[in-house]
């Protein structure tokens, strides 16, 4: 038995025929070994300096190796794939992953992991998989009552989907990232859950109930490729067999569409005026179609980052568009007043997208980034194609780059691309 204490960032110890990942180390291990001397390497940020004498064994030498931010980060994956998949990552994935730390965020490896088809596969128990979401995200398990707490929430029918979002934005997981100096959850991420838990309120608002996965992800892929507004998505649940199955009453239904659309209860004077409508006659889908216009939804869909209807719809993919070269080109949020002007011009029809594309690779932000060419293909394909790049088609403009082309005419040449118009058209703008 072997035991001590690392006030480390990041250990992986390997000795004898076993690895070892570690966050904060502080356990005891036993190691297998035949010979009469073991050798112990830690690898890890920030190591404090290690003798034998202060493990109080003998017999062992310690070597401690500081490790660069990407090979720290490459020791965090290895720990997500063997702590929930049992095994270690691929090449490819390993690689994807890093790639993803660096122009994702730490969530959308996770979220990746979690929703792939290996993990659902292992069919795990509702409390194993609470405690290999402590384990890979907090760095730890859970207390008993953390334990009972969440087991109640999954049998009581929350998507293990949102469970993990709610991991995800917490400060532990936050802190954990940026030990492996990874951006834990960012805008996108943030972008996506506000949609999921616009979609999952109104299931518990309007049906009573927690989400099924394949209605969830329906109205949710119908929110996020902008084939439906957010009014769309409440007309839906309040237009569906299940909630006219409830056979709620006018009063009842006047409280659930007030929580729905209003995130309130409805003010007495208010109740009163609709109840008399509905006596006069006014069917409840003129109610709800009224209540989808109003100022007060159209403000509580913004506040979810989406669209309330289709003309609030346009201006959101305008923004979207916008967003995503902050995001992607110059590796930020927006700033307010270059964000207006952008989404302003490309409003009124005065600069097209390509307009905008051009703007940002010519900026003098961008250009400070100093982007090897490697680097900054593949910032292109993502902004122009949202995707990473194929081998063939880098290597191309690889060659291009080399033979003393322009980055500019390298950035022409996507925007002239039907690849580039597709994805334009999906935000509703011109691409040239």
């Amino acid at each position: 038995m072997i035991a001590g204490i690392l006030e480390t960032t990041t250990v992986l110890i390997h000795g004898g025929e076993i690895d070892r990942h570690f966050v904060n180390y502080a356990d005891g291990f036993t190691i297998p070994h035949t010979g009469s001397n073991l050798s112990l390497e830690f690898f890890g940020s920030g190591l404090q300096e290690i003798t034998d004498e202060s493990w109080r064994v003998e017999n062992i030498s310690l070597k401690t190796v500081s490790l660069l931010p990407e090979e720290d980060q490459t020791i965090f994956i290895e720990r997500l794939y063997l702590i929930a998949l049992n095994r270690r990552a691929e090449q490819n994935e390993m690689d994807s992953s890093l790639y993803a730390f660096k122009t994702d965020s730490g969530a959308k490896v996770v979220l990746d992991l979690f929703q792939g088809q290996e993990f659902i596969d292992l069919q795990l128990s509702n409390a194993d998989f609470i405690r290999t979401l402590y384990k890979t995200l907090f760095d730890r398990l859970p207390d008993q009552e953390e334990l009972s707490a969440w087991e109640q929430e999954l049998e009581s029918g929350k998507l293990r989907e949102m469970a993990v979002y709610d991991f995800l934005r917490k400060q532990e997981f936050e802190y954990l990232l940026k030990r492996f100096d990874v951006v834990a959850f960012d805008e996108a991420d943030n972008a996506v859950f506000q949609m999921k838990s616009f979609v999952n309120r109104f299931y518990q608002l309007v049906l009573n109930r927690n989400p099924d996965l394949e209605g969830f992800h329906f109205w949710s892929s119908r929110l996020a490729d902008g084939t439906e507004a957010g009014g769309d998505i409440a007309q839906g649940f309040f237009k569906s067999a299940e909630f006219i199955n409830r056979q709620t009453s006018d009063n009842e239904f006047l409280d659930i569409a007030y929580r729905s659309f209003f995130n309130r209860e409805a003010g007495l004077e208010e109740k009163q005026y609709w109840i008399e409508a509905l006596s006069s006659g006014a069917s409840r889908l003129e109610i709800i179609d009224g209540f989808v216009e109003s100022q007060e939804f159209i403000n509580l869909a913004n506040s979810f980052g989406i669209a309330s209807s289709d003309a609030d719809k346009t201006l959101f993919k305008v923004k979207r568009f916008v967003q995503r070269f902050y995001q992607l080109v110059l590796n930020r949020k927006p700033d307010a007043i270059g964000f207006n002007y952008w989404t302003s011009r490309l409003v009124d029809g005065s600069e097209t997208g390509g307009d905008i594309a051009r703007g940002f690779f010519k900026s003098v932000e961008f250009t400070n980034r100093q982007a090897a060419d490697s680097e900054f293909l593949e910032i292109v394909y993502h902004s122009f194609f949202n995707r990473e790049a194929d081998l063939e088609g880098k290597q191309y403009w690889m060659n291009e780059l080399l033979s003393g082309a322009d980055r500019l005419d390298i950035v022409n040449g996507f925007i002239v691309s039907q690849e580039f118009i597709d994805l334009a058209t999906q935000f509703g703008i011109k691409a040239e």
